[in-house]
């Protein structure tokens, strides 16, 4: 399912925003991976709850999310977790996500600074259709995207920092 439009090649579109949280990474581990105490935290995910027991690379969880009025949810399955360093999940089949997330976290003075990546496709998604839709406007709905999804990230991680230094 590799995809172009234009100059555009979709499974080259990544945002990677960073900030620092008031706790030791453990404390901010166990807070990312918490992953109905982060559902809500962003403009899109409303909630998110575990299918599996296990935490670890193979676990599945669910996300529910909105995204310009469409309610859905998806499966998300663990393919990195190395507490407190390291977390990411694959949207989807883990075999053609739709999307990737990570968290990477390094201590920095007294917090954690804490790196969350978000790297598009190759499965189906809302922005491929839109780009197949509208291939001349490509760049711009990618750039719209793209905008919107390092906000909400910066959201949520300032949510997840709020909480932090609730605690």
């Amino acid at each position: 399912m590799s995809g172009s439009a234009g100059d555009v090649v979709l499974e080259h579109v990544a945002v990677e925003v960073s900030e620092l949280l008031p706790a030791p990474p453990d404390e901010v581990y166990a807070l990312l991976t918490d992953v109905a105490r982060m559902g809500g935290l962003g403009p899109e995910n409303t909630r998110s709850e575990w299918e599996s027991e296990d935490r670890g690379v193979g676990a599945v969880f669910r996300g529910w999310n909105v995204l310009q009025g469409n309610a859905y949810d998806v499966p998300c399955t663990v393919v990195a977790a190395d507490p407190p360093r390291a977390f990411a999940w694959a949207v989807g089949d883990p075999a053609l996500p739709s999307a990737t997330w990570s968290y990477d976290l390094v201590e920095d003075g007294g917090g954690t600074r804490v790196t969350q990546r978000f790297q598009h496709g190759p499965g189906r998604t809302f922005l491929r259709r839109a780009v197949s839709a509208e291939p001349e406007r490509a760049a711009e709905l990618v750039a719209q995207r793209v905008a919107q999804i390092e906000a909400g990230m910066r959201t949520t991680l300032q949510a997840a920092a709020a909480l932090l230094r609730e605690h």
